[in-house]
C-alpha cells in the first residue's frame, strides 16, 4: 500500500479540536475515535490500491494519541477490503487490507495532516501492512 501523489491530504476533526481546545482530555480518545471512524472512508481516498481496485468497508480505528505542546499526533489503523476489478464486471475480486496512517494536528487548526509512517522500524508487527507477516 502506498500513499497518493497529493502533497498532503487532510482529514476535518472538528470535535477533536474544540475538546483539545477545551482541555477535555479524558475525552479525547474517544471523540477523535469517533471522528476517525465517521471518516474511515475519507482516510482511504489518497491510497494507491495494491491490485488496482478500491476500497470497500473501511473501518478505521485510533491506536495511540501523543500531545506534545501544540502539536498532536495519533497513529491510526484503517481495516478495509480492496475490491479488485476481474474477468466478471459485476463479481470483483476482494482482499482485506489493514493500513496505518499517522494523522498530525496544531492545536488552532480543525484538520490533520495524513501521512503513512515514516520508519517502519517504529512499528510493530501488528502495525505493519503486509498480510504475509503472520500476525
Amino acid at each position: 500500500m502506498a500513499w497518493g501523489d497529493a502533497p498532503q491530504q487532510r482529514v476535518d476533526l472538528p470535535r477533536t479540536a474544540a475538546a483539545w481546545r477545551q482541555g477535555r482530555f479524558e475525552d479525547l480518545n474517544a471523540i477523535l475515535d469517533d471522528e476517525v471512524a465517521d471518516r474511515s472512508f475519507e482516510l482511504t481516498d489518497g491510497m494507491v490500491m495494491d491490485g488496482g481496485g478500491w476500497p470497500d468497508d473501511a473501518i478505521a480505528e485510533v491506536e495511540s494519541v501523543d500531545i506534545a505542546g501544540d502539536s498532536l499526533t495519533a497513529k491510526i489503523t484503517i481495516d478495509y477490503s480492496e475490491m479488485i476489478p476481474s474477468a466478471c464486471a459485476d463479481q470483483p475480486y476482494s482482499e482485506h487490507r489493514r493500513q496505518a496512517l499517522i494523522l498530525t494536528m496544531d492545536r488552532g487548526d480543525n484538520s490533520a495532516v495524513v501521512t503513512s509512517p515514516e520508519d517502519e522500524d517504529d512499528w510493530t508487527v501488528a502495525d505493519w501492512n503486509s498480510a504475509g507477516d503472520g500476525a
